[in-house]
């Protein structure tokens, strides 16, 4: 029997487009799977969805600072370890 490593899920949450593109182009190169969001509220959702093994957060979004986001996900049993 072949066991198949899962690879690893990262979520890049940046309000820039460019940005956002680039670096899951990167990643997915790397072999990593690879979700995006271009907002906090949007990156919960994504979370909620599919709960990353490490989130790439822009520290300056539009609708929640990096700050207050990784306090909400500190709180969550699911995301407490991301």
């Amino acid at each position: 029997m072949v066991v198949r490593a899962v690879e690893p899920h990262i979520l890049v949450i940046d309000d820039h487009e460019a940005t956002r593109q680039l670096l899951a182009r990167m990643l997915r190169a790397a072999g990593f799977s690879v979700d995006q969001a271009p907002s906090g509220a949007a990156g919960f959702e994504r979370i909620a969805a599919h709960t990353p093994d490490l989130i790439l957060l822009d520290v300056d979004l539009p609708d929640l600072g990096a700050d207050a986001m990784l306090r909400q996900l500190r709180l969550g049993p699911a995301t407490l370890t991301i």
